[in-house]
């Protein structure tokens, strides 16, 4: 059980900095660390096409749905994605609100391979 409460907190943590990095936006904020960004979305539009770049995705606080081929995978603050190659998707934040805006932060990184 302290497991879960020590998980919680952190989760509340990651809000409250997500929360202060991007108020007063929607979308996307770039950081001065490189491969990181965070977002935040209160008003999902629909589904948008795209291709991820290998990354860890950690969502704080809504839900995002994603289609992979004819799978749909959906992760929140329980669960995150990682892909290890450019992905292309269909994705749709399906949980947020202006008051419980989708908050989340996204690593990418580059292989060694990639980068000689």
């Amino acid at each position: 059980m302290d497991d879960l409460l020590e998980l919680d907190d952190a989760r509340r943590s990651l809000v409250g900095m997500l929360n202060r990095a991007t108020v007063g936006v929607e979308g996307v904020v770039q950081t001065p660390v490189p491969g990181l960004v965070v977002y935040r979305i209160a008003n999902p539009g629909g589904p948008k096409h795209h291709v991820y770049e290998p990354a860890l995705a950690l969502i704080a606080q809504g839900a995002k749905q994603v289609m992979v081929g004819d799978d749909i995978h959906t992760y929140d603050a329980l669960h995150y994605l990682v892909t290890s190659v450019d992905l292309p998707v269909v994705g749709q934040v399906r949980v947020a609100s202006d008051t419980l805006p989708y908050l989340a932060c996204g690593c990418r990184w580059t292989s060694p391979r990639s980068a000689n």
